[in-house]
């Protein structure tokens, strides 16, 4: 098809007799236009100029690059589309490719020369992914980069999942349709899928297929169940992961494999790999090993059977407060778990033994606390935390017949989320300008500056803020109206005193109503 500049010189040489004015401005009496349409509609394409028999303007009609007619001359073949008789562009039966740019360009050499229009058509999206190929293979610990692209109007939204494993919530990883890993893992691996819609037509699907390589992931689980006349069965879940083809076994504690007999049956399926023990005794008992192999290395992980519980789980249950920290707690025991007990020590001060804070939590502190054999699980808030402060902790669970292991675990708490330096923000924007708090601030709140900064007002490290604060709260002594009446901050404390850091509050609301 012929482009713009080509047209010239074919031009020229057809219409020898026509002199191409060279240095005469065009009129347009058309504004450039939008055209929202379907799909099967007629659209008529506008371009008017001001021409007087003096003038020789000849419009061209070009859609995005390519040209369609040069005056009255067609270049595009599609029977769909004419001209009119002011040489306005006719298109019938609109499909998919005709949304596009309609440039109508007129041979002056003065700008602006030309007008656009744009055809919009709405409709179902078109997918596309990256890679093309819809297949990745990447080392573990390498980046890893997929993506989704839809076209079609009106944009569409486009929604991830991962077709091997619900639990992972794909959309935590998608910025902008795209996953970006720094490290890839094994939980990365498998199929990705994801969806486009925009509302018009039924959603488009596409999938990108993930392959990790690397040492087997195995991670192993324990159920206790109820037997025959009071006798509790045991299950032995092992889960493997990986891209490659590997083998798979379980072992004993001396490292003898475990056999398929009259009190183990071992079965398997996909990559689930368990063994069953039945009437479990006290032969039994003892650490369990799954092992599995790669070409790439070796990875196992241990399970223990016993009658004590197994070691605990723990886990964050929500981001970290700056004097509270709420876990979750979960173990495995064939008896009823009657506690967990929680040892805990700030990091800084490791090197006294006798800095470590013992908490009980009972079998009644949660309501959904173990039923015979099955995981017993809770959470506890763990509170009286210092601010910005790293902790060390162990926890155990003990029912009747002993005691778990010790699962070691750490955590930091958080800076207040309206500590003493962000109140004496407030307090610096609230100084000569309209009050922002519905109440002047209490007293409450004057001791908790005064804890951050000291009685004196000065600084207690925090540098960020500067050294001695400036600031003054703004309200009466008695809180009474709001008498805009400036004092120091620290004024009314006492000399020498100073507010426990407690008393900065976690949100605007608290340092409102504590009065």
């Amino acid at each position: 098809m012929l482009k713009p500049n080509v047209f010239y010189f074919y031009f020229a040489a057809q219409e020898d007799e026509t002199e191409v004015p060279q240095d005469r401005k065009v009129e347009f009496l058309t504004k450039e236009q939008t055209f929202f349409l379907s799909l099967g509609d007629s659209v008529t394409l506008p371009c008017k100029i001001v021409q007087s028999s003096e003038d020789e303007f000849i419009k061209v009609w070009i859609k995005n690059k390519d040209i369609l007619f040069a005056g009255s001359f067609r270049v595009d073949t599609d029977p769909r589309i004419s001209l009119g008789p002011e040489g306005e562009l006719k298109i019938d039966g609109l499909v998919a490719s005709d949304d596009a740019v309609y440039t109508c360009k007129v041979n002056s050499q003065i700008e602006p020369n030309s007008i656009q229009h744009k055809i919009v058509l709405p409709g179902p999206p078109r997918l596309s992914t990256i890679p093309e190929s819809g297949e990745v293979t990447v080392m573990k610990g390498e980046p890893l980069y997929i993506g989704c692209v839809a076209s079609g109007k009106p944009d569409s939204t486009i929604t991830w999942r991962h077709m091997n494993d619900s639990s992972i919530d794909v959309n935590k990883l998608v910025k902008d349709n795209r996953i970006d890993i720094e490290a890839a893992d094994s939980k990365h691996s498998g199929t990705y899928q994801c969806t486009a819609s925009n509302g018009y037509g039924n959603p488009v699907t596409d999938y990108i297929t993930v392959k990790v390589l690397g040492k087997p992931t195995v991670k192993t689980s324990l159920l206790w169940s109820s037997g025959v006349g009071g006798s509790l069965n045991a299950e032995l879940l092992c889960v493997t992961h990986s891209d490659v083809p590997g083998t798979t076994r379980w072992l004993r504690t001396d490292g003898t494999w475990l056999m398929h007999g009259e009190s183990v049956s071992l079965y398997t399926s996909g990559n689930h790999y368990t063994a069953r023990f039945k009437h479990v005794t006290e032969r039994d008992y003892g650490n369990y090993t799954c092992e599995s192999k790669n070409k790439f290395g070796v990875t196992s992980d241990t399970v223990e059977l016993q009658a004590a519980p197994t070691r605990p789980v723990v886990m964050a249950v929500e981001g970290p407060n700056s004097t509270a920290y709420l876990i979750s707690l979960s173990s495995v025991a064939p008896y009823p778990i009657s506690k967990y007990m929680i040892y805990i020590r700030a990091e800084k001060h490791a090197q006294d033994v006798e800095e470590w804070r013992n908490i009980t939590i009972p079998r009644s502190h949660g309501h959904d606390m173990q039923k015979m054999g099955s995981k017993a699980a809770t959470s506890y808030l763990i509170t009286n935390l210092e601010p910005e402060t790293r902790y060390q902790a162990y926890a155990v669970a003990i029912n009747e017949m002993g005691t778990s292991g010790l699962t070691s675990f750490d955590f930091m708490t958080a800076f207040g989320s309206l500590d003493c330096p962000k109140l004496m923000l407030i307090f610096r924007v609230l100084e000569g300008a309209p009050p922002l708090l519905p109440s002047p601030p209490s007293f409450r709140v004057y001791k908790c500056l005064a804890a951050r900064y000291g009685s004196d007002g000065r600084s207690r490290g925090d540098k960020r803020w500067g050294q001695r604060p400036e600031f003054r709260a703004i309200g009466s002594e008695a809180g009474q109206g709001v008498e805009r009446r400036s004092r120091p901050i620290n004024q009314g404390l006492g000399p020498g005193r100073t507010a426990h850091p407690h008393h900065c509050f976690h949100s605007m609301a608290a340092c409102h109503t504590a009065r």
